[in-house]
């Protein structure tokens, strides 16, 4: 419990070495151009694992002594994750769309908050416990999305292109959309409490957007 030299603070022996090992599938299905050339999907579907056995390359373990026992999921280690997404071209170039996303929960370390063993970082976890163990909660979002294009002065519009909806055009054309992100405002939380000893103790600290709406007007030339 007595530093060597008291004017400094912790010193830290990095070694350059470690391990990770990642499995991924990914399923992709899109359909273009169905409902009289007015419907366009595309839906993609990912299952994976991801392990290593540190979050940075300054992250120390839990124990200094064993290293080895941080091998566990990483922070990304999302199992299931999709997006799906239609868009329907309208008459008078208007346009509709709807995407959705979806995850399954990311993980958290668990920790007591205490240091027990003594080496000056309180990351230390319950015995059976490793890395990375507690898992927060699944994200579930869907986007809509509104718009109208009209060519003017001449441009020529009505041009088709991939299931975005977009065109191509030339000329001058004016433009108005509505996009209604998270639409249901459903809570997307990011990190999670996982100190055992906190009142807070799995339960979410943060949070990303809630439901925002966007509207724009454009002129291109």
């Amino acid at each position: 419990g007595v530093r060597p030299d008291i004017a400094l603070g912790n010193v830290l022996l990095l070694a350059s070495r470690g391990r990770s090992e990642r499995t991924s599938a990914d399923v992709n299905l899109s359909f273009r151009g169905l409902w009289g050339d007015r419907l366009f999907g595309h839906t993609r579907y990912s299952f994976g694992t991801r392990y290593d056995d540190a979050d940075g390359a300054l992250s120390l373990p839990a124990d200094n002594l064993r290293p080895d026992r941080d091998w566990g999921p990483t922070r990304q280690d999302v199992r299931h994750s999709g997006f799906s997404g239609l868009t329907l071209r309208l008459p008078n170039e208007l346009s509709v769309g709807v995407t959705t996303r979806w995850q399954s929960p990311r993980p958290f370390n668990i920790t007591t908050g205490d240091d027990t063993n003594g080496d000056t970082s309180a990351k230390d976890r319950q015995a059976g416990v490793g890395r990375n163990a507690g898992r927060g909660r699944a994200i579930w979002t869907t986007d809509v999305h509104f718009g109208w294009n009209r060519s003017v002065a001449g441009g020529r519009g009505g041009g088709r292109s991939g299931e975005t909806g977009g065109s191509r055009r030339d000329g001058r054309e004016i433009g108005f959309n509505v996009t209604a992100r998270n639409v249901f405002n459903r809570p997307q939380y990011g990190s999670f409490n996982g100190v055992v000893t906190s009142p807070l103790f799995g339960r979410p600290v943060s949070a990303q957007n809630p439901r925002r709406v966007d509207v724009g007007v454009s002129f291109s030339f």
